[in-house]
């Protein structure tokens, strides 16, 4: 945490855990949108959790677009 944060690890040990990966989690989905935002292909996206978080929501809209919800 204190890495990913930019904080000394004394520091990192007195944030709430849960929280600090829920922010992570968001960067990581961040990350993947911008290499999709710049022409990534799917194939070249890193297999991750976050690519199959961001794969998940976009199937998820475009279903709702087509479905004119």
């Amino acid at each position: 945490m204190a890495e990913e944060f930019g904080c000394t690890p004394a520091e990192a040990d007195e944030q709430d855990p849960v929280r600090c990966k829920e922010i992570m989690a968001l960067r990581r989905y961040r990350e993947i949108h911008h290499l999709v935002s710049e022409g990534t292909k799917q194939a070249d996206l890193p297999d991750c959790a976050a690519t199959k978080r961001y794969l998940l929501v976009q199937h998820a809209l475009a279903h709702e677009e087509f479905d004119g919800r």
